[in-house]
């Protein structure tokens, strides 16, 4: 059966232009995503070029996880960026899998799980689109997911000695917002009260996802934030707006010391 046709991708790049246009240093880069899709451009935004201090924002690597495309663009659009763009550059990659973000569905046209092809031999146009980009050195890198079987917020964090704690700022503030998953074990691996710590050691996997491609190519903090897919889209969003705030608060106030 053909997967039915949910979102309207071009109004999502309708609403990032309009916005841009009010931006001053601001950049918004528009590409195929291949041959066979036409009329889906990927998305790559740019605030702040001026300053070396860095950060790498992302979602929709999955089509039927949409929380983190419409926090990324509300965050744009309400310009929260703008109490740290005197310090920071940042790249927006708002939806990274517009085929699968139009039907609902995890995978790309070609049934691939994106998030599954960092390391692939031969890696879907998606991720090649995105491989140079991230071999761009950056700071922090903020990857946006929903966990639809989740109850709670959790997020997976690999992070430079000094700023640990990040994790942990995060899910303090987002619990003001929505309920955390506090299991000790999520997806396999040790929690702590909704922080999952450590390496992904990408030696050790068969498939790399978006961080532990950013971990070799040297980003020192990583952070995989997953919403709670029983809740609300309107209730993930806002989690997803409070993690993102309190990540560059925490790194900004980190670089500083």
């Amino acid at each position: 059966m053909k997967p039915k046709n949910t979102r309207d991708y071009a109004r999502i790049l309708e609403r990032l232009t309009d916005v841009l246009a009010s931006v001053p240093d601001s950049t918004l880069i528009l590409e195929e995503a291949s041959a066979h899709q036409p009329g889906y451009r990927l998305a790559t935004i740019v605030l702040g070029h001026r300053h070396s201090r860095r950060a790498l924002l992302t979602a929709g690597t999955h089509g039927d996880e949409p929380s983190g495309v419409e926090a990324l663009c509300v965050w744009f659009e309400q310009h929260r960026y703008r109490p740290w763009l005197d310090r920071w550059q940042f790249v927006l990659l708002p939806c990274l899998n517009p085929w699968g973000y139009e039907q609902d569905v995890r995978e790309n046209p070609d049934g691939k799980d994106l998030n599954r092809e960092f390391n692939a031999p031969h890696p879907a146009a998606e991720i090649r689109f995105v491989h140079p980009i991230l071999q761009q050195p950056f700071d922090l890198v903020i990857d946006l997911h929903d966990d639809r079987d989740s109850h709670g917020y959790y997020l997976y964090q690999s992070v430079d000695a000094g700023a640990e704690a990040v994790g942990r700022q995060i899910v303090d503030r987002v619990g003001r917002v929505t309920s955390i998953n506090v299991n000790s074990e999520i997806e396999g691996r040790a929690a702590d009260r909704g922080v999952i710590d450590g390496p992904c050691n990408p030696d050790r996997l068969a498939w790399w996802p978006l961080a532990a491609y950013a971990q070799i190519h040297g980003v020192k903090r990583v952070l995989t934030l997953e919403a709670p897919g029983r809740h609300s889209i309107e209730v993930r969003v806002q989690a997803h707006l409070t993690a993102i705030d309190a990540a560059i608060e925490y790194c900004t106030r980190l670089n500083r010391e």
